[in-house]
């Protein structure tokens, strides 16, 4: 299923998937450009800098963060 949301994001910088499964079906339910319609905030408001940074060195080629232009620590908050 990864690579059948890989597939189909792949022409976009940004596009979230949601895939179901059924049994032994999938469907492809949505694929949404702007999460939240655009109107989510985030927390802290350097997040949406530091995503936007991220996005970017996609466009870029990921070979451009993975040498360290663009760092992100993402950690799970414990629950």
């Amino acid at each position: 299923m990864l690579e059948i949301a890989s597939s189909l994001a792949a022409p976009f910088d940004l596009m979230r998937v949601d895939l179901y499964v059924r049994g032994s079906e999938f469907r492809v339910g949505e694929l949404t450009g702007c999460p939240g319609g655009g109107l989510e905030r985030l927390f802290p408001a350097t997040t949406d800098s530091i995503l936007g940074s991220l996005l970017l060195a996609g466009r870029q080629g990921r070979a451009s963060w993975q040498r360290g232009k663009v760092n992100l620590a993402l950690r799970k908050e414990s629950e």
